[in-house]
């Protein structure tokens, strides 16, 4: 995949899509997806620089899963740009999706712990809301995919914050990366955290978005079963996602195991610290 158009060539296929027979599916009483999966993500460089719903799509199908999967993103966009450029709510109108995950701006719902938010933070609480909204009216799962901060004090406040946010909108879960990502990083320092630009997420940081996404999706962990996992970094130029190809590598499956064995360590028996379903908020968040 050299290069995938998120702009006005996409709507090629997202129209031929539309006319595509309805995925079967079907949720189990904890939210969790059986069958086919159509996901749209929504987010910016956080889930396009190492391509995260591609990766998602290749850990469910080492999993024998059907899971396909569409990205509206930009760089640096928040919810508010999403709603204001009116693609990602066409998008929930016009196709059968299964679920749709949404990745705000890094950091940026930390404002939602002020005591006086601002006119910024009460536009991305809007868009989030009507973003959860016309999913939920269509029968879309919601999942808000937490982000990352360098500060542990920071973390833990975006983890609060995030968790207030879905319990307003009634996600039907939220994914802790950040919380979970600062754990492994202490186990695990050396691995690829941070992409080539020391900014962006590196590939495991995106391989473990891709495992929990997998668990959020079908409440169980995947078996990974396969040889290696590509994975490459990625640039936006005018709306065109295009690899780097001299950054591309292969992931062995030895690593992608201890990954996994890693994560499921941290989450233990109650994977709802990682993934947490709405039934799984804090009280003071309800």
């Amino acid at each position: 995949m050299a290069a995938r158009r998120f702009a006005h060539t996409i709507l090629a296929l997202a129209y031929s899509l539309a006319f595509a027979p309805t995925p079967v599916t079907a949720a189990h009483a904890d939210g969790a997806i059986s069958g086919q999966v159509q996901a749209l993500y929504v987010g910016n460089s956080l889930i396009y620089f190492y391509d995260v719903p591609d990766l998602a799509e290749r850990v469910a199908a080492g999993d024998g899963r059907s899971l396909q999967a569409r990205m509206i993103a930009a760089p640096g966009a928040t919810s508010a740009d999403h709603l204001a450029s009116g693609e990602a709510m066409r998008a929930l109108r016009e196709q059968p999706w299964t679920q749709l995950v949404l990745q705000e701006q890094g950091g940026a719902l930390l404002c939602v712990l002020k005591k006086r938010p601002d006119a910024r933070c009460d536009a991305l609480l809007d868009a989030t809301r009507r973003l959860a909204a016309i999913a939920h009216e269509r029968g879309v799962r919601f999942i808000l995919l937490g982000t990352w901060q360098a500060s542990e004090d920071a973390q833990a406040s975006l983890d609060r914050a995030e968790a207030r946010v879905a319990t307003e909108v009634r996600a039907d879960a939220v994914i802790r990366l950040g919380e979970v990502q600062h754990r492994l990083m202490q186990r695990r320092p050396r691995w690829d955290w941070l992409g080539s630009d020391g900014v962006h997420p590196g590939a495991d940081a995106s391989v473990l978005a891709a495992l929990l996404l997998h668990y959020a999706t079908y409440d169980e962990w995947p078996s990974l079963d396969v040889p290696t996992l590509r994975v490459c970094e990625h640039a936006m130029p005018d709306g065109t996602l295009t690899q780097r190809a001299e950054t591309c590598r292969d992931l062995p499956k030895g690593h992608l195991r201890h990954m996994l064995h890693s994560v499921r360590g941290i989450c233990g028996d109650t994977p709802s610290r990682c993934v947490m379903g709405l039934r799984d908020m804090p009280p003071a968040n309800r």
